[in-house]
């Protein structure tokens, strides 16, 4: 994930676990749930994200004539 976004990997590592922590995904190793601080950085994951908790979680906010 760091090398397709150009990212640090201590960078996505950080992200990964914020979203975990937050709620708005889990995160697999095979079928198992992961603990994204002891990923190796070489190790394949899968990110299930929770979007209904992600939407009902932030605000949406809108700027008259704004078309996105």
């Amino acid at each position: 994930m760091a090398a397709a976004t150009g990212r640090d990997v201590d960078d996505v590592r950080l992200a990964v676990a914020e979203l975990a922590q937050s709620g708005d995904a889990q995160v697999y190793c095979g079928q198992e749930p992961a603990v994204v601080e002891r990923l190796e950085a070489h190790r394949r994951f899968r990110l299930v994200m929770e979007w209904e908790h992600f939407h009902q979680t932030r605000m949406q906010l809108s700027i008259p004539g704004d078309d996105v």
